[in-house]
């Protein structure tokens, strides 16, 4: 180290301004790609010669006498983590589970969340077979709708699939639920429907954000098993 090959100034680039006398010793965790000089040469103003150490973030200090090694950096969560494909497949597990009704179209199997009664309950009168009570204790798997206008699209329909925790949102807790159709003459629809308790029909209230249906399906999806029975 001499002034032939010493720095007359620093900059982002070649930052050494720290004396090489406030540490003792080397530098700790160094890297690989670290380019950084040990001990570098700098000119003060009047020329002299000082011994001077690189004055970058670390994380983790030189020894300083009288005080010891010290940490300054951390790995800061979740900045650290969320570009890594682990921390967004958990981001979107979490999504997945807070809002099971939303994104129930990516699970591979639906949730079971209870078992079904095995017997009716007490209060239940087993003499009561009128429709709206049958409707409400049997959960069809399927739904299809009504057939679509001949025209422009040509004559169609399409089933939705409900699981057993989706029926039961819709007759117990009188929700609005999303669904997706199954995709038939080329296309699908993105519903939303509800039930009629008065009916113990299910009915679209909703379909690709329009009150009723562009292809001209009706605004009542019936049970694929019943169609089945009516052919």
């Amino acid at each position: 180290m001499d002034k032939a090959h010493a720095y007359n100034e620093t900059d982002s680039k070649s930052y050494y301004l720290t004396p090489a006398a406030f540490f003792s010793g080397g530098e700790r965790d160094r890297d690989p790609a670290d380019t950084a000089k040990g001990v570098a040469g700098v000119l003060d103003r009047q020329g002299n010669l000082r011994a001077v150490k690189a004055s970058g973030m670390r994380i983790t200090l030189p020894n300083i006498p009288d005080v010891g090694v010290m940490r300054t950096r951390y790995p800061i969560a979740p900045v650290f983590s969320e570009g890594s494909p682990i921390w967004k497949e958990l981001e979107a597990l979490r999504d997945i589970v807070l809002d099971m009704k939303s994104y129930a179209k990516y699970l591979k199997s639906q949730p079971v969340m209870a078992e079904p009664p095995t017997a009716a309950p007490a209060h239940h009168d087993a003499t009561d077979n009128s429709e709206k009570t049958d409707v409400q204790l049997e959960a069809p798997s399927t739904l299809v709708t009504s057939p679509s206008h001949p025209e422009p699209v040509g004559m169609h329909t399409h089933t939705i699939d409900l699981a057993e925790w989706e029926w039961e949102l819709l007759t117990e807790g009188n929700e609005v639920l999303r669904a997706l159709t199954s995709e038939d003459n080329g296309h699908s629809h993105s519903l939303q429907i509800r039930f009629d308790k008065d009916t113990g029909k299910i009915r679209i209230v909703g379909c690709d954000k329009k009150a009723e249906c562009k292809d001209g399906h009706s605004a009542v999806l019936e049970r694929e098993e019943d169609n089945i029975h009516a052919v």
